[in-house]
């Protein structure tokens, strides 16, 4: 069982009839892609190798990224830990990270720093 079920059921007591599932195979496997298509882990798309080509290729290519602190599928840290061995040059990477899960957007006070995180960048 996950964190995050035990959390839901033994602290919140929260009772949905079914388990939250993190990571679901099945639904990673529906993915549509090309039948060699390389860099799928866990049937999860890992688009860091086409990142690193285009950092490669083009000088001026940069790279945004927003987290949720709270995120259960995007980790902050597993984001941050992708990017640091990614081979990309760690100053044309950005990585900010927001208070809430997936979509940290849904609250306000992130919503608001994302959005002038994205102008600063853009600028």
């Amino acid at each position: 069982m996950t964190a995050i079920n035990s959390y839901l059921t033994d602290d919140l007591k929260v009772e949905m009839g079914q388990t939250y599932e993190v990571f679901a195979e099945q639904a990673g496997a529906s993915w549509k892609r090309p039948a060699d298509e390389q860099g799928v882990f866990s049937g999860f798309l890992d688009t860091t190798d086409y990142l690193a080509q285009a950092a490669a290729t083009n000088k001026d290519f940069r790279i945004f990224s927003a987290s949720g602190y709270h995120d259960l599928t995007t980790t902050f840290f597993g984001v941050e830990h992708t990017f640091n061995h990614s081979g990309i040059p760690r100053d044309r990477i950005t990585l900010k990270t927001y208070v809430g899960g997936h979509m940290m957007y849904l609250r306000e006070a992130s919503l608001a720093a994302l959005s002038a995180d994205i102008r600063a960048f853009i600028r």
